[in-house]
């Protein structure tokens, strides 16, 4: 008990920092801690009571609107990636594709060439031609495989964006049931056992999609280094 009042007077809960889902939601002292006296109070209280309003404290419903607006603009911008990441991902097998067709066709010059007994400048020509046709087809397969990266990529930024906004959505069903405005159903107000139930089980559900967005959030910083290592190989290859 001691222990839980400690927290609350100093300020040791870090998971708080898990409540700021977007840095653009962030305000001065919008979830500050309890004042000192608020804190000595909940601190007599059990755990159990008291522990939701620590990690989750609440925000205003400004906030959250503020938050939500954001995730739905992170969503929208999700989409838009995938999108472009499909097209580039086409294009570029496309290309991989018509260099595979033309160094074929080239290769059957020149077995048709030896079989003809073709002149030798004509031969040189064609192994010339072969060899830059070679060098555009593995150019071209190293972007396919870039532009393969990006579209996962994008794919998990369109996870990360939904995860983001169920998270937030579950935090906006928390601020009703605490207020005591509507259930977790949207039906009348709930009272006594049975609302501090609801607002138990949404507390849960929040953290553990918060935790979900953190989670994916950080596989798509760890394919954003990779993906960035690929296009530096891919400019060198380039300029060689």
């Amino acid at each position: 008990m001691r222990l839980l009042a400690a927290a609350l007077l100093f300020g040791v809960a870090g998971p708080l920092g898990a409540q700021e889902i977007s840095a653009d939601t962030a305000s001065d002292g919008a979830q500050a801690y309890a004042p000192a006296g608020a804190a000595a109070s909940l601190g007599s209280a059990e755990p159990k009571a008291v522990v939701g309003s620590i990690v989750l404290p609440a925000r205003s419903e400004t906030q959250l609107q503020q938050a939500i607006a954001a995730a739905e603009d992170d969503l929208r911008r999700a989409d838009g990636r995938l999108s472009s990441a499909k097209e580039r991902r086409f294009r570029s097998k496309a290309m991989v594709d018509q260099s595979r067709l033309d160094l074929r066709q080239v290769e059957i010059k020149m077995n048709e060439a030896d079989k003809d007994k073709r002149g030798k400048s004509y031969k040189r020509q064609l192994e010339t031609e072969k060899k830059g046709l070679e060098r555009q087809k593995r150019w071209g397969e190293q972007l396919e495989a870039v532009d393969e990266a990006e579209l996962e990529i994008a794919r998990q930024a369109s996870e990360v964006a939904f995860a983001k906004h169920q998270a937030l959505g579950l935090e906006s069903q928390l601020a009703q049931a605490r207020s005591g405005a509507v259930n977790a159903t949207g039906a009348k107000p709930l009272s006594g056992e049975s609302s501090g139930m609801v607002v138990g089980q949404l507390e849960l559900q929040t953290l553990e999609a918060q935790q979900k967005f953190r989670e994916l959030s950080h596989e798509l910083g760890r394919q954003e280094d990779d993906l960035a290592g690929m296009r530096l190989e891919l400019y060198k290859s380039a300029r060689k």
